[in-house]
């Protein structure tokens, strides 16, 4: 079937069936943009499928090495796989670069994600999780909304945050 071209951006939710249409034999096809890539891993994770979404990501950086969109997504895996050495190298790869505002945002919570493990407090994250949460007010990002309580779960519920503390910095970085 012939391949269909389409502008770059990013596709709401009720576009990511056609898209998958598009690309469903990514693997197959070197010719595939890093921009499409890209929005084929953004409805990976809209689906969850998180693991597939991380080896999209991968080939697209590997497509255009200066790609702040997957190198976000890939800090995301690192974060939730709790790999501070590899949340880390991906923040280092970031420095300076100046990501669209939905990865901006993203990249504040990495950014406190990193900054709370290092100091050993999850309370150093909430810093960043604010202006993160600006930037998303309004937001309907489902992808965005779900990676961040999983962060917010897993520093407050984790070893940067004493016991008797977690319900009062839960809710901060959660919402």
């Amino acid at each position: 079937p012939p391949r269909i071209t389409v502008p770059p951006g990013n596709f709401n939710q009720d576009r990511y069936e056609m898209m998958f249409d598009w690309l469903a034999d990514w693997e197959q096809h070197p010719e595939a943009p890093a921009w499409g890539l890209d929005n084929l891993a953004l409805g990976m994770r809209a689906r969850k499928l998180d693991a597939r979404a991380a080896a999209v990501s991968r080939l697209s950086l590997e497509r255009d090495p200066q790609n702040h969109d997957a190198m976000v997504w890939l800090g995301f895996d690192a974060a939730m796989a709790g790999d501070i050495a590899a949340l880390d190298a991906w923040l280092e790869r970031l420095q300076g670069a100046e990501p669209r505002p939905f990865f901006r945002c993203m990249q504040h919570l990495l950014e406190g994600v990193a900054a709370a493990l290092h100091a050993g407090n999850s309370q150093v994250a909430v810093a960043h999780f604010r202006p993160a949460r600006e930037v998303a007010k309004g937001s309907e990002h489902g992808s965005y909304w779900r990676l961040r309580r999983h962060l917010a779960k897993a520093l407050a519920f984790g070893p940067a945050t004493p016991r008797w503390l977690v319900p009062l910095r839960y809710l901060p970085l959660r919402f």
